[in-house]
């Protein structure tokens, strides 16, 4: 009968290099997954601050290209805006201008909302029809709220003070509208104005708003560029510029 063989464990010294690689897969996993994880959350924030821009570059496009829009042919926009002084009480313009910017470095003026620190502002008026999209069609404002036929409104953007948000605010005769937040975490919005010094019906050169106020262009204005800086919800991403050229077509 043979002598059974004693059953033999690992050696310590094998053990001790088994644990030293199962240690050492476990931290190249961990590493593995936090890069993935870290890559995740710099997409998401990169594609969080591409739709906010893209949304909010959409609806400043759409909405200040409506600056001055006026269908009455039998009257001048400026004479309109002028005859119709009462539906402008509650808002920012005082002359007959279709459009109107304020500079970080202006003096607030009536009705003006508070923005954020060094952030510009712009508002547009214009008057609404029943022409558009056929005979009935309704009009509405950024904030959705419907715009009456035949009249005049107006409409602007800025960074609200605290919050950090762009608004959108409208101001309907007769119809009571709260300023509607678009998207959120704005850094900075930032406004020069295309401007038609020769009345050729191309812009000749882009000023900010304290110069167009001071050499009275703003019926002259033609374009505006727009520069929104955007921030992302999620920490550690670096705010992004996105800029775009708006043609004020209703202003040609």
């Amino acid at each position: 009968m043979k002598p059974h063989k004693k059953p033999q464990g690992f050696s310590l010294v094998e053990l001790m290099i088994s644990l030293s690689l199962g240690l050492f897969i476990s931290l190249a996993v961990i590493q593995i997954y936090l890069a993935t994880l870290k890559s995740d959350k710099v997409i998401m924030g990169n594609t969080e601050i591409q739709e906010n821009a893209r949304f909010a570059l959409q609806v400043l496009e759409k909405t200040l290209q409506q600056a001055g829009y006026f269908s009455n042919l039998k009257e001048s926009r400026q004479e309109f805006f002028r005859n119709q002084a009462n539906q402008w009480a509650n808002t920012v313009f005082t002359s007959s201008n279709a459009i109107q910017g304020f500079d970080a470095t202006e003096t607030p003026v009536a009705n003006q909302p508070a923005s954020a620190s060094g952030t510009d502002q712009v508002f547009i008026r214009f008057v609404s029809d029943a022409a558009v999209l056929g005979i009935g069609a309704q009009w509405y404002d950024c904030n959705g709220a419907v715009i009456p036929a035949n009249t005049a409104i107006q409409m602007g953007f800025y960074i609200h003070a605290s919050s950090g948000s762009l608004n959108c605010v409208s101001e309907i005769p007769g119809v009571k509208v709260d300023p509607q937040p678009l998207i959120s975490n704005v850094s900075d919005f930032q406004l020069l104005y295309g401007i038609d010094s020769t009345n050729d019906g191309a812009v000749n050169r882009y000023i900010n708003a304290p110069d167009v106020g001071t050499g009275n262009h703003w019926d002259h204005v033609r374009a505006i560029k727009v520069s929104l800086t955007l921030a992302s919800s999620i920490p550690g991403l670096n705010p992004k510029l996105y800029e775009k050229t708006i043609s004020l077509r209703n202003m040609l």
